[in-house]
């Protein structure tokens, strides 16, 4: 009688570990670098001033054009660069240049791919108002 309360009890176990393995889904990771190559983010204020961080997020050496022109479509910054996983991070001088609409173009030398984000900024108020009844 032992032994076969032993053995429903091994097999009880092994169905239950079998059921809780073949229903399991697996962990898929996603490599973010190949689906965004250029990649634009506001890190935040330094010194009053926005810090915008770009990512050219590429795997072989490539040549890169990156331009910032305002909202009248003069170009405030230029510069080429060339290797792998470049990143660089923009300052932007409010005095000097009107933040509210600017426009980041990048482009691939080799095979002409372009990249453009433009950056608008507002100002809003927000009042909430919250009522609880506490009894």
């Amino acid at each position: 009688m032992k032994k076969q309360t032993l053995n429903f009890r091994t097999l009880a176990f092994a169905i239950i570990a079998l059921v809780t393995v073949a229903f399991a889904t697996p962990a898929v990771a996603n490599n973010n670098n190949e689906e965004k190559p250029v990649q634009l983010t506001f890190i935040g204020n330094l010194n009053n001033q926005p810090v915008y961080k770009l990512d050219l997020n590429n795997l072989q050496e490539a040549e890169y054009s990156i331009v910032i022109k305002d909202a009248a479509g003069e170009v405030l910054y230029t510069e080429k660069v060339k290797g792998t996983n470049i990143s660089r991070k923009f300052q932007l001088n409010t005095a000097e240049v009107e933040e509210n609409d600017l426009r980041f173009e990048v482009v691939n030398r080799k095979s002409n791919a372009v990249s453009i984000y433009e950056i608008s900024k507002s100002i809003s108020t927000v009042q909430d108002l919250s009522i609880n009844k506490i009894k």
